[in-house]
């Protein structure tokens, strides 16, 4: 049964996470009070670790591998950001392509990748699953986790894309992968058929209803049924607020609780908080959107935020049309749910890095260039549009690649 099924990966998850995790010390490199620093990385350049007097509790980074909009540009990758937990243990939030390589730039080794959380299934956000598969099983090849299972969470469809990547590829999987779709109608919680890839008893897939199945009347299951007949004839109007779907990440000595919520999109998608159940700490890592409202009682008072900001402000028609939001939406939205930092990501191409900016700057000047047409194809307009949403007590920062904010 799918009830089953979801409890022997869970018991399997929390085994083979906690063995691995005894393999390994847990480092405590952080302060005893609940502080946050963010501080720029070049490529290659590994995470500083910034130990304390009163280092009692493990900081958990986040890395941007990858935050273009769409397609890759010459300073920027596809979608991807990782989530250091501890020494040993990394998630992921969406797996664009390449992002395989832009971990080994930015030193984070594919082998401690225990979960990958998928926001939508553009391909900017899930075409590199394939290379990171490989990367992990490469890294972990006669290790004592080389057996360790990888979980993979997101939209219904998800098993559809592993399978077939991993089939085409004529991969071998030598550790169980175990994909989990999230669906709307708390009766559609199935196994479904497995995916004919080779060994494919390392290959399982489920998918995992809401949260509030449990007390759902007859009225609320309606309501959820009409909601996945949407959901799979493809309608933009399946997002609610109120769903929940759950995923406990179990480590030696804590516990992080996974909360995901739909984002509006033009394709269904999820956004994620992953919070310390003990102490508070969360961090709110979310996809594409113009309207992350879902999410928002899961994020408030969230450490950090990062959330899209494709357009700026003035271009709010083409950010309805393209279902992505402005600065100033991803501003208002953190001031909304009282972050205390907010790291913008996923800029269109039209928008320049800052180092970029200032060799142009002198470029325009001799082509006689207004510093109004300069600015416009600069990111940084971006972060003081979403500064003036936000207001004060927002934090709000840049993110490139290899860019890193470290929760403490």
């Amino acid at each position: 049964s799918a009830a089953s099924a979801a409890s022997a990966a869970s018991a399997a998850s929390a085994a083979s996470v906690a063995s691995a995790a005894s393999a390994a010390s847990v480092a405590s490199t952080t302060s005893t009070t609940s502080t946050t620093s963010a501080q720029p990385a070049k490529p290659g350049e590994a995470p500083v670790e910034r130990a304390t007097a009163a280092a009692q509790r493990q900081k958990y980074t986040v890395t941007w591998l990858g935050t273009s909009s769409g397609a890759p540009t010459s300073r920027r990758n596809v979608s991807s950001m990782a989530l250091r937990l501890d020494d040993s243990n990394v998630v992921l939030v969406d797996c664009g392509e390449g992002t395989r390589n832009q971990m080994r730039a930015a030193r984070i080794k594919p082998a401690h990748v225990s979960h990958i959380f998928i926001t939508h299934l553009h391909g900017d956000h899930c075409f590199g699953i394939a290379g990171m598969l490989l990367a992990i099983m490469d890294g972990r090849r006669g290790t004592d986790r080389e057996k360790e299972p990888v979980y993979i969470h997101g939209p219904p469809e998800l098993h559809r894309l592993v399978a077939a990547s991993c089939k085409a590829a004529q991969m071998t999987l030598t550790m169980p992968v175990i994909v989990t779709g999230f669906a709307l109608d708390p009766r559609k919680e199935v196994l479904p058929p497995r995916a004919v890839i080779p060994n494919e008893e390392n290959y399982l897939v489920a998918l995992q209803g809401p949260d509030q199945k449990t007390d759902a009347s007859k009225k609320q299951i309606q309501r959820l049924e009409a909601l996945q007949r949407a959901y799979e004839q493809g309608s933009d109007q399946i997002v609610q607020s109120g769903l929940t779907w759950s995923v406990d990440v179990l480590l030696e000595t804590f516990k992080i609780r996974v909360t995901s919520a739909q984002l509006q999109h033009r394709m269904p998608c999820w956004g994620y908080v992953f919070e310390n159940v003990e102490d508070g700490r969360k961090m709110v890592l979310l996809g594409d959107t113009c309207n992350s409202e879902a999410i928002a009682r899961a994020a408030m008072n969230c450490d950090v935020l990062s959330h899209e900001a494709t357009y700026k402000v003035g271009m709010e028609d083409k950010a309805r049309i393209a279902t992505h939001s402005t600065s100033a939406q991803a501003g208002s939205f953190a001031g909304r749910i009282r972050a205390k930092a907010l790291v913008l990501t996923h800029f269109s191409a039209r928008y320049d890095q800052v180092d970029k900016y200032k060799k142009m700057f002198v470029k325009a000047r001799e082509k006689g260039m207004s510093v109004s047409d300069m600015q416009s194809s600069n990111v940084s307009i971006l972060k003081e549009e979403a500064k003036e949403a936000a207001g004060d007590g927002v934090n709000v920062y840049l993110a490139n690649d290899y860019y890193r904010y470290e929760v403490r």
